[in-house]
C-alpha cells in the first residue's frame, strides 16, 4: 500500500509538472497566478479570455488582473438589449483595461432575429470591442447590417479543414 501511494504521488507530480512552466526562475502554473493574483512582471502567461453567463460572474472576473477579455452572453442579464446598466458595465471593463465582447445567442430563431433587429443600436453603437458568433445566422445578421467591428467565432463554428479555415481567415475573423 505504501509503495502504491508513493507511485501514485510521483505519477501525479509528473502529470502536474507538465502543466507548469518556468517563470522568472521559478515553476508556476496558470492556476497559481489566477488564485494568488500575482502581479505579472513578466510575460509568463497570456491574458485569459473568460465567458460569463451571469452578471455575478461578470463582476467577479472584472476584478481579476489575469483576465484580458470578457465574453458577455446576450442572456446574462434579463432584457440585456435594453438594459441601461450595460453601458456602464462596458465602461467599467475598459476602465479595468480589459476587452468586452458581446456573445450572441447560440440559436437564432425568427423571434431572436426580430429582437436583434429592433435593438441594433445595442449591438452596433455600444462600445463593444467585438462580437462572438456561434452560428451562421449571427454572421449573416452582422454582415447584412454592415458591422465593422471585430468578430470572433465560437468552438461551434466549423474550422476543421483548410477551406473552412480559409473562409474565416479571408474575412479576417478570429477563430
Amino acid at each position: 500500500n505504501e509503495l502504491r501511494r508513493i507511485a501514485l504521488e510521483e505519477l501525479e507530480r509528473r502529470i502536474v509538472t507538465s502543466y507548469r512552466r518556468m517563470c522568472d526562475g521559478r515553476q508556476v502554473s496558470i492556476s497559481d497566478t489566477i488564485l494568488n493574483e500575482e502581479k505579472k512582471e513578466s510575460d509568463c502567461f497570456q491574458q485569459l479570455y473568460v465567458y460569463v453567463e451571469e452578471l455575478e460572474q461578470f463582476q467577479e472576473v472584472l476584478n481579476h488582473e489575469s483576465v484580458g477579455r470578457i465574453y458577455l452572453d446576450a442572456n446574462a442579464v434579463s432584457h440585456i438589449w435594453d438594459n441601461p446598466e450595460i453601458k456602464e458595465s462596458i465602461k467599467n471593463v475598459h476602465h479595468a483595461e480589459k476587452e468586452i465582447y458581446l456573445a450572441l445567442p447560440h440559436i437564432i430563431r425568427s423571434t431572436t432575429k426580430n429582437i436583434m433587429n429592433s435593438y441594433k443600436e445595442f449591438i452596433f453603437e455600444f462600445d463593444w470591442d467585438g462580437i462572438l458568433i456561434r452560428n451562421n445566422e449571427s454572421y449573416e445578421f452582422l454582415i447584412e447590417n454592415q458591422y465593422q467591428g471585430k468578430i470572433v467565432t465560437d468552438y461551434s463554428m466549423y474550422h476543421f479543414n483548410r477551406r473552412a479555415k480559409a473562409f474565416w481567415e479571408n474575412r479576417k475573423i478570429e477563430s
